[in-house]
């Protein structure tokens, strides 16, 4: 997992979950699964945004959350889905 400008994995869209644990915290997909560029991402985000793995025991990226538990946390982080797309998932619960 990893913030926007290094590599990461591509996930087919059809095979991702509805939910997502990252982070130590959980996550929902868009009822629609919006594909976003990185471009749209980082006018979503303002910044640079985490784009993470949703596989089991993947790591958190760094900026993604706090390291305190129940810490802040961003709250859209993206799963890449083709070469310039990504998936957005929403913090649930708040931050």
């Amino acid at each position: 997992m990893t913030r926007a400008s290094q590599t990461v994995i591509v996930h087919q869209v059809g095979a991702l979950p509805q939910e997502i644990g990252v982070c130590g915290r959980d996550w929902s997909q868009d009822a629609v699964a919006k594909h976003y560029t990185l471009d749209e991402m980082v006018a979503l985000d303002g910044s640079n945004p985490a784009i993470v793995d949703p596989g089991p025991l993947a790591a958190c990226p760094a900026g993604a959350c706090t390291v305190a538990a129940g810490g802040a946390c961003d709250t859209v982080i993206f799963v890449r889905a083709a070469t310039d797309a990504y998936i957005g998932y929403a913090l649930r619960g708040g931050p």
